[in-house]
């Protein structure tokens, strides 16, 4: 059973803020309700594009989540087009700070 404190697991935020990427940092909004412990959604989102001048354009991505812990949800999403097939992948943990009812409700 993997146990962090509150300290490593602030330490690990500061250090993945620390790190350069591709892209400029930017914030996700979502709500505070976390996948249920134990369990896996499996989610399919498509998207296509039609513009007036150009090739139309099919994308999608796939979701499995994971609820490790009723205050963590673990992610790996999938992306693909139609022009290029498989083109990337990402990872995604929440954290839910406060596990009671509050106004706000943070999720790291």
């Amino acid at each position: 059973m993997l146990r962090l404190s509150l300290s490593s697991m602030l330490m690990m935020a500061l250090l993945a803020g620390s790190l350069s990427a591709q892209s400029s940092p930017y914030f996700i909004t979502y709500t505070h309700h976390m996948e249920e412990p134990g369990s896996i959604e499996v989610s399919l989102n498509p998207v296509a594009g039609f513009p007036k001048e150009g090739n139309r354009s099919l994308a999608s991505y796939l979701e499995l989540e994971y609820g490790a812990r009723g205050w963590w949800s673990t992610a790996l999403y999938l992306d693909g087009r139609s022009e290029t097939g498989f083109t990337g992948y990402h990872f995604e943990n929440r954290f839910r700070l406060l596990m009671q009812e509050h106004r706000v409700n943070p999720v790291l």
